[in-house]
């Protein structure tokens, strides 16, 4: 399907406009040139209002169809190029879709004028459109007004259907479900409600007071009301990258900075005056209010079910342990996507890594850009422990909770004590997935769940929390790997803990990875040189523990990809990676203690030494021993 993008811009067709807002009478267009033989009859068109000094908004206004296709070529004395279009609008908006509303949309950027603009923009009236753009486009009109989702089903066949309601690249963090972006974009319409309702709820209140003593006029009513609206009005705020007036927020330690900020950048004495007497009034007005203003308008809370209707089995706190290379993480990866299969949850992945913190893991306080892209503001910014958490609790209230997981990978490599801090009490879960205990949060993090973009309500809704059993946090750990933490008992009793044994799917690579190293004259299979070393290393002249040995995904499988003979196919790049990776793993970590005796087949004074031994004598490094008494004897239990 063929899609195209045509701008209205000049001002002089103010009738035409309005037959396109109406939508319900054909139009014709006329003055275009370009893609004529392209432009057929049934082929879709976005119309776009745009131009300079012009009567009406700019932006997209809908989703004509051609019934006409080009006529009338060289009508236009002037261009002889010029031809007519017929057209029908299928598709009408309220209110137009500016550019900028485009922006979390990534694939509807250099579309045509109608999204942001990254290329530079062709002038000319219309223009193609790839068909992700289109989709793009189409999701952005539903999501703006949702009354268009059954008409966009009738018109599009259900494949096109799938693309516009299903996953689709947006820039907030996460690929969202239509139903999803449905509910975001829900806050941001109650926000904006909120912010008109607050207005005038001030206004009555502030014609209903009396002017303090040291003003001028002191005991008499406020004449008019509408000047400090008005200067109100004029401080903005951001909210989720969209800027609004101070009505859009209740929140009395914004109001408090805002004040604290204007009184800091004075610079004309009047403006300063009216602007402080302002804010100070608003101020007042929350006090007396108590801040039931963002309950009783807009921001209603909805309760937070901890214990959801949601049917899984899996367990809720998981760890998958065992040695190197035993698959831990891909384990980790699958189960994940069975977890989420034919379900719309969502899950975020996170390493643990020695200086990782609390504030990382939970969030804290950090400058961001204002909606200007100009000024630096301090917002509380959320961890993936809290963007989990909340994605579950909003989950939990609909009718149909979904699984929401946090991934770990490497678990004990930080300091886990730190890094949970009190959210370690939450990890205790009951029967049913929920936490037993719960704990007091922050000022900070009540202010930011109550936020109307997060879950609504009041900071005092959100004194205690828990972790709601739709809510999953899996981790892998290394337990005797270099630089990792101990973790206390009471930690380890709040998780299962899953042991991948050194050989688990090691099936899987049986009969490949077979290549003929210097020194042999028939190939040796790489699952059985690992299993041979590991022999060597758990003997009673090492007795190294299985936690150190290597896993059959110790190398990655494309370092041994193999022909259909089991036949490696890049030998130098196995020959490399086995020396960078298992020489120096076991020349550095698991054997470093014996490492003369375990390369006892070489110079093994250096690890270099040890690698230019091997590009010459291969598994002789080993020692003379090795093949007979280990990869022998791993070859015929194979």
């Amino acid at each position: 399907m063929s899609f195209f993008a045509l701008k209205i811009s000049d001002p002089g067709f103010v009738d035409l406009v309005n037959i396109i807002k109406d939508g319900s009478e054909d139009f014709v267009v006329q003055q275009l040139n370009q893609l004529e033989n392209e432009l057929t009859v049934g082929t879709k068109v976005f119309i776009q209002l745009g131009g300079d000094k012009v009567s009406w908004d700019k932006g997209l206004i809908g989703l004509a169809q051609i019934i006409n296709p080009p006529f009338d070529k060289g009508y236009d004395e002037n261009n002889a190029r010029n031809f007519k279009l017929g057209l029908k609008m299928i598709l009408v908006l309220k209110g137009v879709i500016k550019r900028e509303e485009f922006r979390f949309y990534i694939d509807a950027y250099d579309a045509g004028g109608i999204g942001p603009n990254t290329k530079g923009e062709q002038n000319q009236a219309i223009k193609s459109l790839t068909d992700k753009q289109a989709y793009a486009i189409l999701r952005a009109m539903v999501e703006h007004q949702n009354d268009l989702e059954k008409k966009v089903k009738e018109i599009f066949e259900q494949n096109i259907c799938n693309q516009i309601f299903g996953k689709m690249s947006c820039m907030l963090e996460k690929n969202m479900t239509y139903e999803e972006v449905l509910q975001y974009r829900k806050n941001k319409e109650n926000i904006n409600e909120f912010e008109k309702q607050n207005k005038e709820q001030f206004k009555k209140w502030l014609s209903k007071q009396k002017k303090p003593n040291g003003t001028v006029g002191a005991g008499e009513s406020y004449e008019s009301v509408e000047p400090y609206v008005s200067t109100l009005s004029s401080i903005k705020i951001d909210i989720e990258g969209v800027e609004h007036s101070i009505f859009a927020t209740t929140d009395m330690y914004v109001v408090t900075t805002l004040e604290e900020v204007d009184t800091k950048a004075k610079v004309n004495q009047t403006a300063h005056n009216r602007m402080s007497s302002a804010i100070k009034l608003y101020i007042k007005y929350l006090e007396e209010n108590n801040n039931g203003v963002e309950q009783t308008i807009m921001n209603k809370y909805i309760p937070i079910k901890f214990n959801t209707d949601i049917d899984i089995k899996e367990e809720r706190n998981r760890i998958v342990f065992g040695a190197p290379g035993t698959g831990k993480s891909f384990q980790l990866k699958d189960d994940c996507k069975q977890l989420m299969k034919d379900r719309s949850g969502s899950y975020e992945r996170v390493t643990f890594y020695p200086d990782y913190s609390y504030s990382q893991f939970v969030g804290t306080y950090k400058p961001v850009m204002d909606a200007n892209g100009k000024d630096i503001r301090y917002d509380f910014v959320p961890g993936p422990f809290i963007r989990i958490l909340v994605n579950a609790l909003k989950s939990g209230r609909t009718q149909s909770p979904q699984p929401h997981l946090l991934l770990i990978e490497e678990i004990n490599r930080a300091k886990v004590a730190v890094v949970f801090g009190d959210v370690f009490q939450l990890l205790d879960r009951d029967d049913d997935g929920v936490s037993v205990y719960e704990i007091h949060a922050s000022e900070d993090i009540r202010r930011y769940l109550s936020r109307p973009d997060v879950l609504g309500g009041n900071p005092n809704n959100y004194e205690c929390i828990k972790i709601p059993n739709n809510m999953f946090i899996w981790a892998t750990m290394n337990s005797a790997d270099q630089g990792v933490f101990p973790m206390d008992t009471a930690f380890k009793r709040r998780w299962n803990f899953e042991y991948l044994g050194i050989n688990k799917n090691d099936n899987k690579i049986a009969g490949i990875g077979k290549i003929i190293l210097a020194g042999l004259d028939e190939p040796i299979e790489w699952n059985v040189l690992r299993k041979a070393i590991n022999a060597k290393m758990s003997s009673s002249d090492f007795k190294i523990n299985e936690d150190k040995l290597m896993g059959p995904f110790f190398l990655a499988k494309k370092v041994f990809a193999s022909n259909e003979n089991g036949m490696i196919i890049d030998k130098a790049g196995f020959i490399d990676t086995f020396k960078s990776k298992v020489i120096m793993y076991l020349y550095e970590d698991a054997v470093k203690q014996g490492k003369h005796r375990f390369f006892d087949g070489c110079d093994s004074s250096k690890y270099s030494s040890v690698c230019e031994a091997f590009d010459k004598i291969g598994i002789g490094i080993f020692g003379t021993t090795f093949r007979e008494a280990f990869y022998d004897s791993q070859r015929d239990d194979a």
